[in-house]
């Protein structure tokens, strides 16, 4: 190829090799941090095999939990573990363990997202971890490293930590192959808008760090193109990184799909789908000029940001939602998003703080304060194991108007929508049928009141009278 015909280096575009790692180390920065924090939330015994699980996956030791086969895949690229982590897996699984490093390399990476690290994490949250194998794994192979991983998870549940294992090929996922990838998803029915979940919360536990770091916010649509020179010109490593795609343009069928399964999981849990679902209106309400948050996110950190707090993805979620509902003069809107928030955190700031939730219960103060919430709102939401059926009545009302809204919002969506669209009309219309049999209000018909909303509506007491004479006499009851 001549040399007018080469593509640009990198230099050229704007970025040297330096700047290249000064982005890099903010992201590992930021990594660091959040992975201090996701340790910081669990107890000591759950931290301890959270640290264990990376030398688990790059062993494959008949003494260590989870072994079924010689041959089972093991060995994490660009990881060795300490001398002091070794000493821990003799210390608390097998005495008898001597470490040995892998002959080959066979898995990529060790991710973990969501509410890992940020102020959404409770002390139940569960860990969902990507486990990024080499490409084009036999299936063989691919099924035993999978029986691993559920031995792993069946044991760290027994000693109470709950973890779920998704089996990830980098490759066949940007080629929009996989399975469903979350404990609670519908990953078949939706890709860039997983990828912005995964890039704005995403954690490296151990391996290959996401070539989408070192892609500037601008060449995004570039991405291809730039991922390749990245490799072409040398500025980083063989086993360095690894690809999943860029998330440059989301398909309006996409929103589609993912705020129609969010509804189909609010039917049931409506707090925890509620802030996805409306993430995927402000989204859709913006189509086709949308900017993900994970997008946002980066452009902070290639601007010099590398603050754990100011970038935490559930509080970058919130004012996302916060902006968009402000601008529409949504206000009931916001109030019921900001309960959903503050129950998602699991945190109770009308009690004192537990010593390792000081700083998310600072934080959420801060919040709480912005929002102008009286300690008697605060006392109100932190006793919600205590509502009883008046409050969880008026609570039900605001929460079938703003699933009722969403799905019509839906409709319209896809009408007018030029994409195609990754559920159909009949399944719209199956949707709209179940949530109408959930919510609709009908003469004789007994409603479901409390749909997540509180623990338990049982009363104590109960008060049996009679209202009325003659024919017109009936019992009631009240609490």
């Amino acid at each position: 190829m001549s040399a007018k015909h080469a593509p640009p280096s990198l230099f050229e575009r704007g970025i040297s090799r330096q700047r290249i790692a000064d982005v890099r180390e903010r992201f590992l920065q930021l990594n660091a941090e959040r992975l201090l924090r996701t340790r910081a939330a669990l107890q000591e015994r759950q931290r301890i095999l959270f640290d264990l699980v990376p030398l688990l996956f790059h062993v494959n030791h008949p003494s260590l939990p989870g072994y079924s086969s010689k041959d089972t895949p093991c060995g994490i690229d660009r990881f060795e573990p300490t001398p002091k982590l070794v000493e821990r897996a003799q210390q608390y699984i097998a005495s008898g363990f001597h470490y040995r490093p892998p002959e080959q390399h066979l898995i990529h990476s060790i991710f973990i997202m969501g509410s890992c690290g940020s102020i959404a994490q409770a002390e139940d949250s569960d860990l969902d971890v990507w486990l990024c194998h080499r490409n084009a794994l036999p299936s063989e192979a691919r099924k035993q490293l999978q029986e691993k991983a559920e031995y792993i998870s069946q044991w760290a549940a027994e000693l109470g930590l709950e973890l779920h294992f998704f089996l990830m090929d980098n490759e066949q996922f940007r080629r929009g192959k996989r399975e469903r990838l979350s404990a609670e998803g519908a990953g078949t029915s939706q890709h860039y808008l997983l990828l912005d979940e995964f890039y704005r919360s995403v954690v490296v536990v151990a391996g290959r760090y996401p070539i989408w770091w070192l892609v500037p916010p601008e060449e995004e649509e570039n991405y291809d193109e730039y991922t390749a020179l990245l490799h072409a010109q040398q500025h980083i490593g063989p086993d360095e990184s690894i690809n999943f795609g860029g998330v440059a343009a989301i398909p309006a069928g996409e929103f589609i799909g993912a705020g129609v399964w969010q509804l189909y999981k609010a039917i049931a849990s409506p707090y925890k789908a509620l802030l996805k679902l409306l993430l995927t209106e402000a989204y859709a309400r913006h189509y086709p000029n949308v900017q993900p948050i994970c997008l946002a996110l980066k452009e902070r950190v290639y601007n010099g940001e590398c603050d754990a707090d100011q970038l935490d993805p559930y509080i970058l979620v919130y004012q996302r939602l916060e902006h968009y509902l402000s601008e529409r003069g949504e206000k009931d809107r916001l109030e019921l998003v900001r309960r959903a928030f503050y129950f998602k955190t699991g945190l109770h700031l009308s009690r004192p703080a537990a010593s390792k939730q000081v700083e998310r219960h600072q934080r959420m103060s801060v919040l709480a304060s912005q929002w102008h919430w009286q300690p008697e709102t605060l006392l109100n939401l932190d006793t919600r194991h205590r509502w009883k059926l008046r409050r969880v009545r008026d609570e039900h009302r605001f929460l079938v108007a703003e699933l009722t809204n969403s799905y019509r919002f839906l409709q319209d969506f896809a009408a007018h929508s030029q994409q195609s669209a990754l559920i159909n009309s009949e399944e719209m219309t199956l949707l709209g049928r179940k949530l109408y049999a959930a919510f609709e209000r009908k003469r004789h018909k007994v409603e479901w009141l409390n749909p997540g909303i509180a623990p338990d509506l049982s009363e104590q007491q109960l008060y049996f009278h009679t209202l009325g004479f003659g024919n017109q006499r009936r019992w009631a009851v009240s609490a």
